[in-house]
């Protein structure tokens, strides 16, 4: 595959794993108790932020492709997706991991409840949260290996740039074609006529 249509490919992936992770996200929340509401937590809401965002930058960067998009907009923006996606990762997995300890006193663990009447809410809670923690994770992973692909390819043609000019100037060189056309004039010219 060329590498501009792995970075391509990779964007798409991009595009569809945020939305993923931002849906299913979105869709862990019951009507029963607060703590089953994603919209709860302040990590879990920057997360379902942080997955539009994705999803935007992503699909963005695929629909503009056609106008040519700035190289380096590209690097720098895909950057900024690394270390938004990551971090939402991140706390959105140390309060998963928080909700699988004592977080109520009353009631235990938010994902292992002692009552039985709240077991499937907090599995359905529990396994969206879950689930799309491991795809922000996915999506951080694109955005790497998306990074590493334009920083390649923006260095290899940076190289082929300096090689095609390097050969058209040795083509060409400055020097001669004007000694040559100087000399020719000199050729033309009448030799002084002795009286």
């Amino acid at each position: 595959f060329d590498r501009a249509q792995l970075i391509s490919g990779c964007q798409i992936a991009q595009a569809l794993v945020s939305l993923i992770a931002f849906s299913v996200m979105a869709a862990a929340s019951t009507s029963h108790d607060n703590h089953y509401q994603y919209s709860f937590y302040s990590s879990l809401s920057f997360f379902v932020l942080c997955g539009v965002v994705s999803f935007l930058f992503s699909f963005g960067i695929v629909a503009a492709k056609h106008l040519r998009v700035p190289q380096d907009l590209e690097v720098w923006g895909t950057g900024l997706m690394v270390w938004l996606t990551y971090s939402a990762a991140i706390a959105a997995s140390a309060t998963s991991a928080n909700l699988h300890v004592i977080f109520d006193q009353d009631h235990g663990s938010v994902c292992r409840l002692r009552h039985n009447k709240h077991i499937k809410n907090s599995a359905y809670f529990c396994s969206h949260v879950v689930s799309a923690i491991f795809f922000m994770y996915v999506s951080c992973f694109l955005y790497v290996a998306t990074l590493v692909l334009l920083i390649l390819n923006g260095g290899d043609s940076s190289r082929r740039s300096w090689t095609s000019s390097l050969q058209l100037r040795n083509r060409h060189p400055p020097g001669p074609i004007y000694d040559e056309i100087d000399t020719c004039d000199h050729d033309d010219e009448a030799p002084p006529q002795s009286s």
